[in-house]
């Protein structure tokens, strides 16, 4: 009997050599699988080159990038997106890469966000980050978003990177076009308003400045109790438009430039109330004033608008009134010059308003007049000869809402009287009209009239009849082809016979 020595004629010495074998033809493959991966890489990348987008012209990719940078920046700043657009364009090709660096409009817009939100945080810039818009934006003017958001305990880093940023962009303020600025965590926000409080801004010209809802007492405090008043002492020459939201409307109680030539106002409340009289304070600051906007602006002891002191300005144009007291701002503000009149948000006092404009004759030169409402309990809405005859200029009428018109209103606006006869036509410069709530036949009327009369209306805007908003609510769209056929109805042409005016 022969004795087998260990290993001798056993399967794995074989099997050994087999997988070692198998494996260097494994790495072999994915060598070569590397290598025709990157060469068809190369060649897609060529290939992409004769596309049309790579042919544009250095100019039009500019203005592209812009363009979608802009939108970016709005879902950037709405916590949509995590990053910026001009931060991936490198990731495309080498030529978007260099389009973008060399293109200094790109690089004028910086959102700089300090702190951290609780629900969704958001990383503070970097300093590296704004220093390098500020290089690659060359000379051009800035839009500068500057955003305070409520710190953590272990952040307070945070703090030292708020002094780096000011200090960086101090030498750049005489670019400041626009500067807006989100104030949530007021501590963020000290060397920035410290910073910006002696200077000038001689470019800007746009400022907006915002709050936030739930802690508005305690950032009004906050700036009260430091002195926050002003900034840019030293004057803003071109500031023209300045919006405040969700801040208590405090004169000379928040970080406001000086007001004296700004033209457009934009104030937007909160759920709260504010004093008749900061706000008769603010608006007589501003003796330049042709735009205003007032939003949720909710006035405590206004008392009887007959009582109160006008408000002189004498250079608006445009008001638009949203979920305000309208009637007392319509009855206070003292607006010959008003051009543009929008009200929404208001209910059951539209029918004050229109009796107080036919009354008084304020607004002789009013070219647009807007009503519009959803509430369920707003009144009927009558229209006189008294608004026609105070508003002689009208050109567009727009009363689209629950219960705000009625064929009754169109009936007026042919110069029907109630004992049937006819009148001079009312509004014989309007040339746009948007309804709701109106039937066929009452509108078509109205309008073979007006084409009779040589006043037609170019412009017809209207909401979905009645019987289609059901269907609509019950969860059924209408018939694309009924819609056409309502429309075509509405046509007229010379052949129809219409109601002519008198000839008085």
């Amino acid at each position: 009997m022969t004795t087998r020595h260990r290993g001798e004629d056993s399967p794995f010495p074989e099997l050994g050599r087999r997988e070692a074998a198998q494996e260097a033809i494994v790495h072999c493959r994915q060598y070569l699988l590397a290598q025709a991966e990157a060469q068809l890489a190369s060649i897609r990348a060529e290939r992409a080159t004769f596309s049309l987008i790579y042919r544009l012209p250095t100019e039009t990719l500019s203005a592209i990038f812009e363009l979608a940078d802009q939108e970016d920046e709005k879902n950037y700043n709405d916590g949509y997106a995590s990053r910026l657009f001009k931060n991936n364009l490198r990731k495309v090709s080498r030529r978007f890469r260099n389009v973008a660096i060399t293109t200094p409009s790109l690089w004028a817009r910086i959102i700089i966000n300090l702190g951290h939100e609780h629900d969704e945080p958001q990383p503070t810039t970097g300093l590296n980050w704004v220093e390098c818009h500020l290089d690659r934006s060359s000379s051009h003017l800035l839009d500068v978003h500057f955003r305070s958001s409520c710190f953590c305990a272990e952040d307070r880093s945070d703090m030292s990177t708020a002094v780096r940023i000011t200090h960086a962009l101090l030498p750049h303020v005489f670019r400041l076009r626009r500067l807006a600025i989100h104030i949530d965590e007021v501590e963020a926000c000290f060397p920035f308003f410290n910073a910006l409080r002696p200077l000038s801004a001689p470019r800007l010209e746009v400022l907006t400045i915002s709050g936030h809802e739930e802690n508005l007492r305690t950032i009004q405090r906050s700036l009260d109790e430091n002195g926050f008043h002003s900034i840019f002492e030293a004057g803003t020459p071109r500031l023209c438009r300045i919006a405040l939201s969700r801040l208590l409307m405090v004169p000379f109680a928040n970080p406001l430039p000086p007001l004296h030539l700004v033209t457009e106002v934009r104030i937007e409340g909160c759920q709260m109330w504010y004093w008749v009289d900061d706000i008769r304070q603010l608006l007589t600051g501003i003796p330049l004033l042709a735009s205003l906007m007032l939003s949720h602006v909710f006035l405590r002891d206004h008392g009887d608008p007959e009582d109160q002191w006008v408000i002189p300005t004498h250079s608006l144009t445009s008001l638009e009134i949203s979920n305000c007291q309208a009637e007392w701002v319509v009855k206070v503000l003292d607006a010959p010059s008003l051009l543009s009149l929008s009200i929404s948000g208001t209910g059951y006092l539209y029918e004050d308003i229109v009796q107080h404009i036919s009354r008084t004759r304020k607004f002789p030169s009013l070219r647009s007049l807007s009503l519009n409402d959803h509430y369920g309990d707003c009144k009927e809405l009558s229209m006189d000869g008294g608004l026609f005859r105070s508003t002689p200029l009208l050109q567009k009428l727009d009363l689209r809402g629950s219960h705000l018109v009625q064929d009754l209103l169109l009936q007026s606006l042919q110069g029907d009287h109630d004992d049937g006869s006819r009148g001079a036509i009312p509004w014989p410069h309007l040339r746009s009209l948007s309804l709701s709530h109106t039937t066929r036949e009452t509108l078509r009327a109205f309008l073979a009239f007006r084409l009779a009369t040589s006043v037609p209306i170019l412009e017809l805007a209207w909401q979905l009849p009645p019987q289609w908003a059901h269907k609509k609510c019950d969860g059924a769209s209408a018939d694309g082809a009924e819609v056409l056929e309502w429309f075509d109805s509405l046509k007229v042409s010379e052949e129809d016979p219409a109601p002519q005016p008198n000839s008085e």
